[in-house]
């Protein structure tokens, strides 16, 4: 793994650490309020902590791609074992984050009197996971193609400049 790679997947995992830890202060805040509000134990935690932790999922998807972006424009060559081994790294994230979710999730429903509610909207929450996963990892694949035909682009323009040169035509 390069460094470029290596410093993009810190990046990224630093940020969920912050992320999670953001989403848990939320969480507490929230349960403060709720509970000034006498709505502590109602079906309004719930709902707001299925909103927070969809939520998760889709400003980690943000972060992801804002540093993957750097990763695919400033190397050079993304070989396929780099790309899988970043892709594997961010799906491994978004899996910490799903059980982070789960675990608040539990914490919500149990608070609201409703603990087997989680298992009824743990699935929305995943699905929040999978699709911000899957934009994740296509952007990455179309970052890499994207780079790969800019790369045979330049090669090609090259050559042409070369040939033009070569037999003495006028080049651009």
């Amino acid at each position: 793994m390069s460094s470029l790679e290596e410093i993009a997947l810190k990046k990224s995992a630093i940020d969920l650490e912050r992320l999670v830890e953001s989403y848990k202060g939320e969480f507490e805040a929230m349960k403060r309020l709720h509970a000034a509000q006498g709505k502590l134990r109602s079906s309004a935690t719930i709902a707001a902590t299925i909103d927070s932790s969809k939520g998760v999922f889709t400003l980690f998807r943000d972060i992801c791609m804002k540093h993957l972006q750097s990763l695919i424009d400033d190397t050079i060559v993304l070989t396929e074992p780099s790309i899988k081994n970043v892709k594997s790294s961010i799906s491994d994230m978004f899996l910490d984050a799903y059980a982070t979710t789960f675990e608040v999730m539990t914490k919500s429903t149990k608070i609201a009197g409703r603990p087997e509610l989680r298992d009824r909207f743990m699935p929305d929450i995943e699905k929040e996971k999978k699709t911000t996963l899957s934009e994740v990892l296509m952007f990455i694949d179309a970052g890499v193609i994207s780079k790969r035909n800019k790369g045979i682009k330049g090669v090609i323009k090259s050559a042409v400049g070369s040939l033009s040169k070569l037999l003495g035509s006028p080049s651009s």
